[in-house]
């Protein structure tokens, strides 16, 4: 599905062609930071929740960089770095979600000041060779709810008057956000305690495994 380093607008393809204008499309890290190696399966409706799914391969070599300084004759890797690849993954779903195509010069980050678990199962080893990240999307905030509405609204204006450009919010929105945000309006649609409306509470809850 995805195999790094490539410019959004090639790595997605079709409906991706806003991200080609780009001058500092948000990325990943390049170089020994760069966590992973393939994203064999994404998913937008896949999961136990039916909202998203992704899988995400890191090829651990037995000679990794970080080996020798982590830790002295029981070598491991960090669990820093372990739940950056889960950082990665995330931004790797994001853009393929359509988020990213109409943000050119953002970029990935913790959100400041809040807190996020992570519970690892096991160690990564120089004998481990594949180390695997998932994602499951439980839910989607009530603030993306909101926008993927006024999204939806805006294009369907846009057809209805022949309006070519679509804006939200000051922005420009391309094909893959609004796909994006349909999909949103679509899931939120089926949780049965929204009485087959669109919810207007909630939060997030992505659960990193690996």
């Amino acid at each position: 599905v995805w195999r790094p380093p490539r410019a959004e607008a090639a790595g997605f393809g079709e409906g991706f062609e806003l991200a080609a204008s780009h001058t500092r499309t948000p990325n990943n890290p390049d170089g020994r930071l760069r966590l992973l190696d393939d994203v064999p399966e994404f998913d937008p409706e896949g999961g136990p929740w039916g909202r998203g799914y992704l899988r995400a391969d890191a090829h651990v070599p037995t000679d990794a960089w970080f080996y020798p300084g982590h830790f002295k004759n029981d070598p491991c890797m960090p669990g820093t770095l372990m739940f950056e690849g889960c950082l990665q993954a995330l931004a790797v779903y994001m853009a393929a979600m359509g988020f990213t195509a109409d943000k050119d010069g953002w970029r990935f980050q913790p959100v400041q000041d809040e807190a996020c678990d992570m519970k690892c199962r096991g160690q990564t080893i120089p004998t481990s060779k594949l180390l695997v990240y998932e994602i499951f999307v439980e839910d989607w905030p009530a603030g993306e709810i909101e926008r993927a509405r006024r999204i939806v609204e805006a294009a369907e204006t846009a057809l209805e008057s022949g309006v070519g450009v679509i804006t939200v919010d000051g922005e420009l929105v391309d094909t893959p956000v609004v796909e994006g945000a349909r999909r949103l309006l679509a899931q939120a649609a089926e949780r049965k305690d929204c009485g087959g409306g669109i919810c207007s509470g909630g939060g997030t809850t992505r659960q990193l495994r690996f």
